[in-house]
């Protein structure tokens, strides 16, 4: 039995498609396909995190006041009251096993009756701790808050970046914790 002329072609572009798969050793020529290079990038980004923590306000450290000198005890002596309203984390796990944590802060500065417009630098403190009791990380961040004239309060932001937790330090009971340092003004 004789093949036909489109039936011998089909047969030899078959072959040929195999040879030249065949061919192509470890390089990889499917359209799209990342590169060795953004792979490996790729399993960086979304590797497994180690550990990334709850971000927590210390009980007694979520409101800062500031009084009019003379008045510390008098609710009508406040010039600036500052809270802390939201919390964010994001954690990033690199290939020796130590996580980057970057903690987002915010809260409102409210002019008490004694305060005028002006900027306030609040003391925030953001902590990190292992079992309770072993601390990976504090410091004390001065953040400017500022009310222009006529309103009645404005909206901070703070963003710690760069917070490292060691591979040997990720096991255990790991909390961030924040709040305002009285001690710190």
């Amino acid at each position: 039995m004789f093949l036909s002329c489109p039936n011998i072609s089909r047969t030899l572009a078959i072959f040929g498609l195999a040879g030249l798969a065949a061919c192509s050793g470890a390089k990889n020529y499917i359209p799209g396909a990342p590169t060795p290079e953004e792979e490996a990038e790729l399993r960086q980004k979304f590797a497994a995190t180690a550990v990334c923590p709850q971000v927590g306000v210390r009980d007694g450290t979520q409101v800062y006041t500031l009084h009019a000198r003379g008045m510390e005890a008098d609710p009508a002596g406040v010039r600036y009251q500052a809270n802390i309203n939201k919390t964010a984390r994001e954690c990033r796990t690199d290939a020796s096993g130590a996580t980057t944590i970057k903690v987002g802060l915010a809260g409102r500065l409210i002019v008490g009756p004694k305060g005028d417009a002006g900027t306030v630098n609040l003391p925030l403190r953001v902590a990190v701790v292992r079992n309770g009791n072993e601390v990976l990380f504090s410091q004390i961040f001065p953040v400017a808050a500022g009310v222009s004239g006529g309103a009645g309060n404005s909206l901070w932001t703070k963003v710690v970046d760069g917070i490292v937790v060691p591979a040997e330090k990720t096991s255990g009971n790991i909390e961030i914790m924040v709040g305002f340092d009285e001690g710190a003004t």
